[in-house]
């Protein structure tokens, strides 16, 4: 019959081969100088004997370069061809390369070694994503340390992998085997001690218990000894410690019942005082109400009379400025003579008639006009001759030619277009980096493509915009033209001028005829105007003098109404700082209590008729409401002070106790601790008077012990000569043993020390 176990390895990219194919059906010899592999391939058994790379030996390395050094690369395999019971299966691993720390994966199919599953046709490794499809046909399983293990045992999880190799009926044959078989991959490297180790724990079943183990087998004993023995050592050292327990523990209780005593005459005392507090409180809350309704009454008279005195005062304002522009006209017409203006008038017009009938005989333009148009025309002319001079220098073309017309368009809809003009290394731009202008216009217009453009200030749509005339800009042929056509519109507008000199000359006689006639009219109109104001000027003076003893009386009565003001807001000032006051009292009382507690349910006297504190006991029953706020707090915080130092003594008598306890139960392990402290009090009382019986019982049990003790080690010093035995057993066997071929020899000696084993 056919031995199980490998049959074949597969090396691809791994350690310092590039392809290794390894027959393991027979006997084979390593021969070669160093460094060529040797001690690679004997160490690449551990990859399917040993479950984890922690427990593999490679001697001077980290497991993180042992990784490294087999599994350099994502295509790089370590395959073994197996013969198990369930026929040829193939268990592999892989590399994943230094992106995931040069981990493994390892994996296993059924089948044969195939060598077109891992490489091509001209002999390149396949990475395993390739690989992976065609080992699904069959029935590819990717396996972890835990499978591998019970793939070879044939115990635990496999992953429905069945390689057999390692006939063991545990975990723990499995661990023995796996440090054998490391030993024998690394022989050379045994001490002597290692050795016998290995030898001793391979045999270890057959061999029986070497120990003696006084915890296992004594344990319970020597515990209920030892715990019957402290326990009277305990009550013989804690004696003095239960009576300072029941000392402090009257003391507590003492203290508890005063505590609730005081808690409840603080709570009938702030009761009454909070009653107090809150009628104040409600005096002067109606006392800021009336005021503050009084107040609103005179706010609203005061606005009216405020209003009244603006309305006053604006009016006065108007009478003021309408009398002073009613003497400026008086004064201003005073050197007028009408007859004579009325005269100048009446000549003027005659002249100015007989001029205009000789203008209509000329048919031109206005001079004037037609000089600045002229003017315009030269500076259109003169800015084209340059952008057509500069055109070759200029940075429209080649912006047009590098970003395309639509670009442009878009671009210079938010861009000044003569920014075109501009020679890239003028006094005006200066271009340092072409390139990078280049790639910010096309990011802009990438920006600008989209509709709208959202902009961290808002959204503008390039719709809304005109497109730029750039052709007037970058078109030679374009700008050639408008300069042909502004050059001969010059010419034109000087032709016009000349025609147009004669007839100016005669407009602006009439023009200065006609600004003579406006001022002679314009002054018999203020002579007019004058001559009505003077009429007027008496009557604003009377309404003037009137409306000034009308301000002085709302102003009188305004001042009266704000001092009522002023007296009304110092008494809700006063009576809100009152109420802040006793809000604050209250808010301080509040505070006091929530900073106590009430005395726990615990700390209820055993006498319920106690009776409760009256109104006579009270220390606020002589104060009233007008008292001083901070004298009735005054009253109650010695309440407050007395509870607090009774909360504290019994905080402090009740550590007492505790620590008394404690030390107790500490020295007794809580033996005698009970559910309550009363409880554990009485049973520490009984506990005393047993401590005679407990002494004798204490006594035969260790006797008990020493003899069960004397037989044990006993029997260990008759295992110790059949240990001897053993050992010389081993020796004579490793003498006669000839040799091991590899791994068949491995697999052949550890089935028969299973079977002969009787584990």
């Amino acid at each position: 019959m056919a031995f199980l176990g490998p049959t074949r390895l597969v090396l691809i990219h791994a350690g310092t081969f590039d392809f290794a194919d390894v027959d393991l059906t027979r006997p084979l010899h390593l021969i070669g100088p160093n460094n060529v592999g040797k001690t690679t391939l004997v160490n690449l058994l551990q990859l399917l004997y040993v479950d984890k790379i922690s427990h593999m030996s490679f001697a001077g390395y980290t497991t993180r370069e042992t990784k490294r050094y087999y599994f350099p690369e994502r295509y790089s395999y370590v395959l073994f061809e197996c013969r198990t019971p369930e026929g040829l299966q193939v268990f592999g691993l892989h590399g994943t390369g230094p992106a995931k720390n040069y981990d493994i994966q390892r994996f296993a199919y059924a089948g044969p070694w195939v060598r077109s599953d891992f490489l091509t046709d001209t002999n390149a490794p396949r990475p395993m994503d390739e690989v992976k499809p065609e080992l699904a046909l069959k029935n590819l399983r990717l396996m972890k340390a835990g499978h591998l293990r019970a793939a070879l045992t044939g115990i635990g999880e496999n992953k429905a992998v069945h390689l057999g190799l390692v006939p063991v009926k545990s975990q723990e044959g499995y661990d023995r085997f796996r440090d054998l078989f490391k030993g024998l991959i690394r022989l050379r490297h045994l001490d002597q001690h290692t050795l016998k180790s290995t030898l001793c724990n391979t045999y270890a079943a057959e061999l029986g218990d070497l120990s003696v183990d006084l915890k296992t087998d004594y344990a319970d004993q020597f515990a209920k000894m030892q715990g019957q023995r402290d326990e009277i050592e305990k009550m013989e050292m804690i004696e003095d410690s239960i009576r300072t327990a029941l000392r402090h523990y009257d003391r507590r209780q003492y203290l508890r019942d005063t505590g609730v005593q005081t808690w409840k005459q603080i709570m009938h005392t702030a009761n009454e005082l909070r009653d107090m507090l809150e009628e104040a409180a409600r005096a002067q809350t109606q006392t800021i109400h009336q005021e503050k309704s009084a107040r609103s009454h005179l706010q609203e008279t005061y606005r009216g009379l405020d209003t009244r005195r603006d309305e006053l005062n604006q009016t006065l304002g108007s009478v003021n400025g309408t009398l002073q522009r009613f003497k400026r006209r008086a004064e201003a017409a005073a050197e007028i003579d009408p007859e004579a203006t009325e005269r100048d008038l009446k000549h003027l017009r005659e002249e100015q008639a007989s001029l205009r009938a000789k203008i209509q005989s000329i048919d031109a333009d206005n001079p004037k006009r037609i000089r600045a148009r002229l003017k315009r025309v030269r500076s259109t002319v003169e800015r084209t001759r340059r952008r057509l001079e500069n055109l070759e220098d200029a940075v429209g073309p080649g912006l047009k030619k590098a970003l395309g017309t639509a670009r442009m368009d878009r671009l210079f809809r938010i861009l000044n277009p003569e920014l075109l003009d501009l020679s890239p290394s003028g006094s005006y731009l200066s271009i340092t980096d072409y390139e990078a202008l280049l790639k910010r216009l096309q990011h802009l217009d990438d920006t600008l493509t989209a509709t709208p453009w959202v902009a961290p200030w808002g959204t503008l749509s390039l719709n809304g915009l005109t497109p730029p005339p750039l052709d007037q800009y970058i078109d030679a042929g374009r700008i050639r033209t408008e300069l042909q056509n502004a050059t001969n519109e010059q010419e034109r507008l000087r032709e016009r001028l000349k025609i147009a000199e004669n007839r100016s000359t005669m407009d602006a006689k009439v023009q200065s005829l006609q600004a003579t006639i406006d001022e002679l009219q314009a002054a018999l109109h203020r002579y007019q105007n004058a001559e009505e104001a003077a009429r007027q000027i008496p009557e604003l003076r009377r309404k003037k003098k009137q409306i000034k003893a009308e301000m002085q009386d709302v102003t009188q009565r305004r001042d009266a109404v704000r001092n009522d003001m002023q007296m009304h807001d110092k008494r809700i000032h006063n009576a809100e700082a009152r109420y802040e006051q006793i809000q604050e009292y209250r808010q301080e009382l509040k505070e006091e209590q929530r900073a106590l507690h009430a005395p726990p349910a615990a700390w209820a006297p055993s006498n319920e008729d106690t009776e409760k504190p009256t109104a006579s006991d009270s220390p606020l029953v002589a104060h009233s409401v007008e008292d001083d706020a901070d004298d009735m707090l005054a009253a109650i915080r010695p309440l407050f002070d007395a509870y607090r130092t009774t909360l504290d003594d019994e905080k402090d008598a009740d550590d007492r106790l505790c620590r008394a306890l404690r030390r107790i139960h500490t020295q007794t392990t809580a033996q005698y601790e009970r559910d309550t402290v009363e409880a554990t009090l009485s049973v520490l009382r009984d506990e005393l008077q047993g401590l005679p019986p407990r002494r004798k019982a204490a006594e035969n049990m260790w006797q008990q012990l020493i003899t069960g003790l004397g037989r044990k080690l006993s029997d260990l010093l008759s295992r110790l000569d059949t240990l001897q035995a053993k050992v010389n057993a081993i020796r004579i066997r490793s003498r006669t043993t000839l040799t091991f071929w590899l791994l068949t020899g491995i697999q052949v000696w550890w089935a028969s020390r299973q079977q002969s084993s009787p584990r």
